[in-house]
């Protein structure tokens, strides 16, 4: 019986401390959630810094959620190309310099089956790009100029 008694103990203690854990590990993942804030609206996003990352980009992903993206940040100003190898949806492209948008494209392409990927470029230099899924642009009317709020 005692035995018994001590094997249940163990098990409700791991099973505590596993719900314990678990939920701590949740609520660190949402406060650690990082977010930009364009036209007063909420983008949460994975951020890529290290050069692998952002080479890889969105590549190979079936979709991204409508309210998400992927802000790519760049040690330095500069105009850096980028191209949709491996894609599987349309993207809008924003492209940030010091926190303003300083150019936008819209409704960039995935390549289709034997088509080479597109690659894009901005006609200024940035610091940042916000890849977002193909309308937002103009369902928040973003503009060359809007500023942007960074929460990462």
């Amino acid at each position: 019986m005692m035995k018994n008694s001590g094997l249940i103990f163990l098990f409700l203690l791991t099973l505590v401390l596993g719900f314990v854990a678990g939920f701590k590990f949740l609520i660190i993942s949402e406060d650690k959630r990082q977010k930009v804030m364009i036209k007063k609206e909420t983008i949460y996003v994975e951020v890529a810094k290290d050069p692998l990352a952002i080479a890889h980009g969105l590549s190979d992903r079936e979709s991204l959620a409508k309210d998400s993206g992927m802000l790519f940040v760049f040690g330095t100003s500069g105009n850096y190309p980028f191209w949709m190898d491996k894609m599987r949806f349309n993207l809008d492209f924003i492209f940030l310099n010091e926190g303003i948008v300083v150019d936008l494209s819209e409704n960039v392409s995935f390549p289709k089956k034997d088509e080479k990927p597109q690659i894009i470029r901005a006609k200024q230099n940035f610091d940042k790009v916000l890849e977002v899924n193909q309308g937002l642009i103009k369902k928040l009317k973003i503009e060359i100029g809007d500023k942007v709020e960074f929460f990462l």
